[in-house]
């Protein structure tokens, strides 16, 4: 199951529940409910919508956590993408050896998660990074990382 599937899930039972205490019946706020009995409503517990929420709160942060880490370009190990949570976005640290000279550069690119992709911005267009479910592998269409363990 999909962490988003997790989220969707306890967010149709906090709907449910919120009802069954402000309503008396969740039918009343969402037509596809069963119906609920009169007096059930008082009797539904509190802390498990309180738990909900929590668990709500949780998933928000949960979307894009497949992309957090570290991450080598497969034909050059010294190629390193660090990606990071960066309020609501994200934020990519692309470091590589620069091209004349021995050291390494690190540039900042922030990046937005949209649906399901990362996207980073730059002066020419949008550079798309997704995780290719058959490989396990982070890829920009060009450049292909692998995940540090």
């Amino acid at each position: 199951m999909l962490v988003g599937d997790r989220c969707i899930q306890a967010a149709d039972g906090l709907v449910n529940r919120l009802c069954l205490l402000v309503a008396g019946s969740a039918r009343t706020c969402h037509p596809s409910m069963p119906r609920v009995e009169e007096g059930v409503a008082m009797k539904a517990p509190l802390g498990s919508a309180l738990v909900a929420m929590a668990l709500l709160a949780g998933c928000a942060r949960d979307v894009g956590e497949q992309y957090v880490g570290k991450w080598v370009d497969v034909k050059s190990e010294k190629h390193v993408l660090s990606i990071e949570h960066n309020g609501e976005s994200f934020i990519i640290r692309d470091t590589q050896p620069e091209l004349f000279g021995n050291g390494v550069k690190t540039r900042n690119h922030p990046a937005l998660l949209t649906k399901g992709v990362l996207q980073v911005s730059n002066g020419v267009g949008t550079v798309n990074y997704a995780i290719d479910e058959a490989t396990g592998k982070l890829s920009t269409g060009d450049t292909e990382y692998t995940r540090v363990k």
